[in-house]
């Protein structure tokens, strides 16, 4: 059931029942008056499909300094593998090198900073940040949703 109260006197209440008929039963109420009414629901793949569409986003990640070029490139191909396993696509991956961070971090005064742009549901995302999380070699990330 879903209830949605706009004010005292107004609410939209829908009700969902019957697992294999897949019938919904719409009440709304306008001050006293109330207006019911139940109809068959139509669960095919282009309603479902809207569900979740596939946004814009970037992340930067600042790495431990002290990494090779072999390991920072792995580092950001994982990252991409993620993006493109989960159907998405990347468009743009810029390495902006070794700079000096505004304050210290796990013991580090260096980071190498990488942006990455890419398209991607918002539910695979968390796939990307689980694996920062173990990479000890990440100091920092950011995953930033553009509009």
């Amino acid at each position: 059931m879903i209830y949605i109260r706009f004010s005292n006197s107004v609410y939209i209440k829908f009700t969902f029942y019957g697992q294999y008929d897949k019938m919904v039963k719409i009440s709304f109420a306008l001050g006293e008056k109330v207006v019911r009414k139940t109809s068959k629901v139509s669960m095919t793949a282009e309603s479902t499909s809207t569900v979740g569409s596939q946004r814009n986003y970037e992340i930067m990640l600042v790495l431990n300094s002290a990494l090779s070029d072999e390991r920072v490139e792995a580092i950001t191909d994982s990252v991409r593998q993620i993006i493109i396993n989960g159907q998405g696509t990347v468009a743009d991956v810029k390495n902006f090198g070794k700079r000096r961070l505004a304050y210290p971090i796990k013991h580090h005064g260096d980071g190498i900073y990488i942006l990455i742009n890419y398209t991607l549901l918002s539910t695979v995302n968390q796939s990307i940040e689980n694996l920062l999380n173990i990479t000890e070699e990440v100091l920092r990330y950011m995953i930033v949703l553009h509009e």
